[in-house]
Formats: C-alpha cells, sequence, structure tokens
C-alpha cells in the first residue's frame, strides 16, 4: 500500500490553569493506527502534563506501550460525527469534506473536540526548523 503517513498530536488542555500540552500522536499509515504518548521531552510533553493533573487516557493506561490497530481507536472514532446521522452529508459539506473523506480527513477537519473532555487533535508542522503543533491541516 505504502500511503502518505497521516499524523496527528494529542493535545490535552488542562482545565485550571488552561496550559495546553502534546501528550500523545496518532498515526495512520499503511491501513495501520498507532497511537503512543509523547515521551520525550519534558516542556509541554506528557511528563510536565502529568505533573500538572493530568492522568493517562483510560483506553491508553500505559504511556510508555505503543498502540496499534486496523482501525481508528475507538475513543478517537466517538470523537467524530456520527456517519449515521440523517444530516451526515451536510455536516461534512461544512467542514468542506468529500463524501469518500476518511477518519483522518473529518478528525483533522473537526480536531476531535468535545465538549465533555479537554483533548483537541492538531497537525504537527515545521516552523523555523522546529516541529510544533498547529491547528492547520
Amino acid at each position: 500500500m505504502n500511503e502518505r503517513a497521516f499524523e496527528r498530536w494529542l493535545i490535552w488542555q488542562n482545565i485550571k490553569t488552561r496550559q495546553r500540552y502534546h501528550v500523545g500522536r496518532l498515526l495512520h499509515q499503511d491501513g495501520t493506527y498507532t497511537f503512543t504518548y509523547e515521551t520525550n521531552g519534558y516542556r509541554r510533553k506528557l511528563a510536565e502534563a502529568m505533573d500538572n493533573d493530568y492522568r493517562p487516557h483510560l483506553a491508553f493506561p500505559d504511556t510508555n506501550k505503543v498502540y496499534t490497530s486496523d482501525k481508528l481507536f475507538g475513543p478517537f472514532a466517538r470523537r467524530l460525527p456520527d456517519p449515521r446521522r440523517p444530516d451526515y452529508q451536510t455536516v461534512l459539506q461544512n467542514l468542506g469534506l468529500s463524501n469518500d473523506c476518511t477518519e483522518m480527513d473529518v478528525l483533522r477537519a473537526t480536531g476531535g473536540i468535545l465538549a465533555t473532555d479537554s483533548y483537541e487533535f492538531v497537525a504537527p508542522t515545521f516552523v523555523e526548523s522546529k516541529l510544533t503543533a498547529s491547528k492547520s491541516p
């Protein structure tokens, strides 16, 4: 298959301080989804987030494990609009997506934001030779 890798960073926002932390990485490549926690570094990464009240997601309790699946992980898929919604086609149109879009396309367009928690998926981008998070596709 050898398709281009599609990556999103999982960002957690501390609801008390409003600080944002890059806690994980979701990668989709060649039909396989991979989720890992961001254990490299401290500043604005998992370790600092955990020092500031973050706890690993219940579905991904081991911060050192590489989680893999042939489908988008359930906790992340639930962050997307339900394709069974009567207005799903309208939702896609409003997001600027076509009917043949993938779940990762929808995740890119929505950020996977829910009103019930403080997670968001963002695109990693290069800025001045440093890898940083960006909200743009």
